[in-house]
């Protein structure tokens, strides 16, 4: 394990209850996966201006923090730097964290992005005219 998700899961509870869920005896996901939602979890707790994952809990859990406007704002924030497959996989790893610690948001007002083709001009083709890109 990265030595940054190891001083995660030893520090903070939530962190150790996430791993626990993905890589631990039950194995939801590989050990990799889990160090990729702890990493989604340290840049949403980063983006909220915090370090700490258990503050950020409780003012979620207060409603000091808005979490479903929290997440959609980080979204954003996100995709102005990584891919959106990047980014999704973030949110993957903060609604898991979310889920774990009993945190309520409402993921049906979450804007998702939706997923932009390589080629702009392929995805306004009609099915009809893909006959074009066989060989």
């Amino acid at each position: 394990m990265r030595r940054y998700a190891r001083e995660w899961v030893e520090r903070y509870p939530s962190i150790a209850r996430l791993y626990k869920a993905i890589a631990g005896p039950r194995r939801v996901g590989s050990e990799r996966a889990a160090e990729n939602y702890i990493k989604a979890v340290r840049k949403f707790v980063a983006y909220l201006g915090y370090r700490d994952p258990e503050t950020v809990l409780q003012k979620l859990k207060g409603g000091e923090i808005d979490a479903t406007k929290s997440v959609d704002g980080f979204i954003d924030a996100m995709l102005e730097k990584y891919a959106h497959i990047t980014v999704r996989n973030f949110v993957f790893g903060v609604k898991k964290w979310f889920e774990l610690n009993d945190v309520k948001a409402d993921w049906n007002k979450i804007q998702q992005q939706p997923r932009q083709s390589c080629n702009p001009g392929f995805s306004q083709q009609r099915p009809e005219d893909w006959h074009a890109f066989k060989p």
